[in-house]
């Protein structure tokens, strides 16, 4: 088993004029024939991420500058762009991992082997957000801020925006992946094959909910819990609403604090 490490260190002094840096550069895998694992975690920024047909990972990145000073200049002097990024990429046994250490705003575009699995994460209000396409394995996605947006997902799948919309396209439901499509503050999509098996679990606190699949609904009897300490009886009733699609099969979780709910079917191409 090999471990790389590579440290992104740019603290780079640049004409004021210039907005951005690039850098890109590829990752060996110590398995090039076997899937793997992508773990992205962003303090600021945006990621895209697309499976291909490849045995290593690319990664692309953009630094945002600070070009425009928050000081103002004294006399005779100017203000220089700097980049003083902080991002750490590491892999090992085909687990390859970017991480930010600085505040400063990264975009990052990774071409990964189409059976990798992801797990992302941007922290910061980036409204940007996250967008994956053409991976096969489990995704787990979460933005502060902005979109997450699925395209193409073959397994499990946690996708996640306090503030933000969340779309999710699925290509084919595993038969005991569950998939969790959920926002805080934003609208939530989720379009699946027309053959599709699922049980629904739905829930909208302050929205719609709206669907061209035929749900059949389930009556869900509450069942009391043992009680805490202090209370002879606890029941919680909660408000989701389950619903069988195509007879019933893979768990399904659609939820919005705020936010309308859109539950579609694939359409033939």
């Amino acid at each position: 088993m090999t471990r790389s490490v590579l440290l992104l260190l740019l603290a780079m002094a640049l004409p004021a004029a210039a907005e951005e840096l690039g850098d890109s550069f590829v990752v060996p895998l110590s398995s090039p024939s076997e899937d793997g694992l992508l773990a992205v975690h962003l303090n600021s920024g945006s990621m895209r991420v697309m499976g291909e047909a490849r045995n290593d990972v690319a990664v692309s990145v953009k630094i945002s500058s600070n070009a425009e000073a928050e000081t103002e200049a004294p006399p005779g002097m100017r203000a220089v762009a700097t980049f003083p990024a902080d991002l750490e990429v590491t892999e090992q046994g085909n687990v390859v991992t970017l991480r930010s250490h600085s505040g400063r705003q990264l975009d990052v575009e990774i071409a990964v082997p189409s059976g990798f699995s992801l797990e992302l994460a941007v922290y910061d209000e980036s409204a940007a957000g996250i967008e994956a396409r053409g991976v096969s394995g489990s995704i787990t996605a979460r933005a502060t801020e902005g979109p997450v947006v699925l395209e193409g997902t073959q397994g499990a799948v946690l996708a996640h925006s306090d503030d933000g919309e969340v779309r999710v396209r699925v290509a084919r439901l595993a038969g005991d992946q569950p998939l969790s499509v959920t926002s805080g503050q934003g609208d939530v999509h989720l379009t699946l094959p027309a053959s599709a098996r699922a049980t629904a679990s739905i829930h909208s606190d302050d929205g719609n909910v709206f669907s061209d699949i035929e749900l059949t609904p389930l009556r869900v009897y509450p069942k009391p819990e043992k009680a805490p300490a202090g209370q002879s009886f606890h029941l919680r009733i909660e408000g989701l609403l389950k619903y069988q699609i195509n007879g019933g099969g893979v768990a399904i979780v659609l939820k919005s604090l705020d936010g309308d709910i859109y539950l579609e079917r694939a359409r033939e191409p």
